[in-house]
């Protein structure tokens, strides 16, 4: 409570945002956590931020929008965040809706799972070889 009103007067102090945000997860709190990390990526959209958005939509069962935000992750990172590539391909897995192959937006989407698991197939090779 005392942050939250912390945050009234001082909405800039990114560091705050963070330490409620992690709060409200662990109190599984994820909607008011939601609104954190929206707040933080609209500071800067960095990685982690963009990953702890994806997994918190990913817990609240909205798939399709959290595999877009560990895409956007992947761009962000150039690829190099493990986390945002393996959270495309969990939350493909649960993306039922059918799709047409007519835009290539839809493709796009299509292809994302294969070429993220060989970004992590890669990405193992290379440190764990």
């Amino acid at each position: 409570e005392a942050l939250k009103k912390y945050l009234d007067t001082w909405q800039g102090d990114r560091e705050a945002w963070q330490e409620l945000a992690e709060l409200y997860v662990e109190l599984h709190m994820y909607k008011q956590a939601l609104f954190c990390y929206e707040e933080l990526i609209m500071f800067q959209p960095a990685t982690t931020y963009l990953v702890r958005y994806a997994d918190v939509l990913y817990t609240l069962g909205h798939y399709s929008m959290a595999r877009s935000y560990y895409a956007k992750a992947i761009e962000s990172s150039s690829g190099r965040s493990a986390r945002a590539l393996f959270g495309v391909l969990q939350a493909h897995s649960h993306v039922k809706e059918k799709v047409a192959l007519q835009d290539a937006r839809t493709r796009a989407q299509l292809e994302l799972p294969d070429l993220t698991a060989q970004a992590l197939i890669a990405m193992y090779r290379e440190h764990a070889p």
